[in-house]
């Protein structure tokens, strides 16, 4: 065996042939003589065809399970400031690819309510302050509605100095998770209201059913003995007929209550308010026409609300009687009524310069149950307590200022029903 060393590689010497293995040449001898001959030859490629199938097999389950988990990725050239977004992510918020923005404008799409902290987290992510970050946040579709995303960045490559050059991440739709932790914070919120006013009625109204129970029972034990004189026992009667009088009373408050708490019957129209206070106002005229009342109103920003005509008569007939009751004899019973749209709710205002309440003393208790401010005038205090359960029924609020000898101003939120329908 003897070996020929040439530029290219290596070659091995038998009695026929010269294999070189090299780039694409091959070195052979002639048959019969000592000559050599150099051919090219063609390269031969060897696929590992099992390994390439596998390798798209897993690129097409990787596919499948991005797109079934809603998840988009995206990525970020900060410097040059152009962003890509994945097809399928861009097309799921109704946007096709020459649509969507390129750019770090994105944030336009951004919820308001979203957009600072967004803003402020992503520019300290640019800033190389963090290598990451998660966010969940609202990010608006092309048919105007709002989806709720969970976004993952991270700083793929930095600048010289430090600041991110590169941002990669993903997008994963959270909206229908979202839209079920809402719910369930709303219900839980409600069930604890809930458990506390039940807390609360309950002492209430067991305190208010167990005296005249009691009385009850004394009286008639009084009654029960052999020895009574006649006019001991008319007196008893008297009392005992109080007492009926006193559980009766309770009973239909508590009747009162829990129809004002209870929705199952109660539907949401659009009505008109000048036209629904015009007929309160008839029910009552020879109450408002005694006090001498003067009634203003201004429904000019927004002349109906989407609410229950039942509650609505419960409301402002209960306001106006108030208002009416808790006069001033100082100067003329004056009523304002005007409305005013704020973002979702259309807010009625109901003014009045009677003799208004200190809001420091009763504040809290405005709206409870049997709660009274004014002693020499006759009234249970349950007017308050009725109409905050029917306004809170609805989906609204009430709230209230006040002022000793100056007035009272209730402002109700009635919420509109665009934003019920979101």
């Amino acid at each position: 065996m003897s070996a020929y060393r040439i530029l290219y590689g290596r070659i091995g010497l038998t009695n026929r042939i010269v294999h070189f293995i090299g780039p694409g040449l091959r070195l052979s001898r002639n048959p019969g003589s000592n000559f050599f001959r150099i051919s090219r030859i063609k390269p031969i490629i060897t696929c590992n065809k099992t390994g390439s199938q596998e390798s798209s097999n897993a690129e097409q389950r990787l596919e499948l399970a991005i797109q079934a988990a809603g998840l988009g990725i995206w990525d970020w050239d900060v410097i040059n400031d152009e962003t890509h977004f994945d097809k399928n992510w861009i097309r799921t918020l109704g946007y096709d690819s020459r649509e969507l923005l390129k750019s770090s404008n994105w944030l336009a799409l951004v919820h308001p309510e979203d957009y600072n902290m967004v803003s402020e987290i992503t520019e300290e992510l640019i800033m190389g302050k963090y290598p990451s970050n998660s966010l969940a946040y609202r990010i608006k579709t092309k048919h105007g509605s709002w989806k709720w995303i969970l976004s993952f960045s991270k700083i793929q490559s930095f600048q010289v100095d430090g600041k991110a050059a590169v941002i990669i991440g993903t997008h994963l739709d959270i909206d229908f998770i979202k839209e079920k932790e809402i719910e369930l914070e709303e219900i839980t919120r409600e069930l604890r209201k809930t458990n506390s006013e039940l807390e609360k009625f309950a002492y209430i109204t067991s305190h208010n059913l167990r005296a005249p129970v009691v009385n009850l029972r004394t009286l008639t034990e009084m009654q029960a003995e052999e020895v009574l004189s006649s006019e001991a026992n008319a007196e008893i009667t008297e009392n005992i007929r109080y007492c009926v009088k006193q559980l009766d009373s309770t009973l239909n408050d508590l009747i009162e209550i829990v129809a004002s708490k209870s929705e199952n019957d109660v539907k949401k129209e659009h009505l008109d308010l000048e036209a629904e206070l015009e007929q309160i106002i008839r029910s009552i005229g020879q109450q408002v026409h005694d006090s001498g009342a003067h009634i203003e109103k201004n429904f000019s920003e927004s002349e109906s609300i989407f609410f229950s005509k039942r509650f609505l008569h419960s409301i402002l007939i209960n306001l106006l009687t108030n208002a009416i009751k808790y006069r001033s004899d100082k100067r003329k019973l004056e009523i304002n009524l005007k409305t005013c749209i704020h973002k979702d709710y259309t807010e009625l205002y109901f003014s009045d310069n009677g003799l208004g309440m200190d809001m420091n003393k009763f504040g809290n208790k405005v709206f409870g149950l049997y709660q009274r401010f004014h002693g020499k005038i006759e009234g249970k205090g349950l007017g308050l307590y009725i109409i905050k359960s029917q306004i809170e029924a609805m989906d609204g609020k009430i709230e209230v200022d006040s002022e000793p000898e100056v007035g009272t101003t209730f402002k109700i939120s009635f919420k509109n029903r665009i934003s019920q329908q979101r």
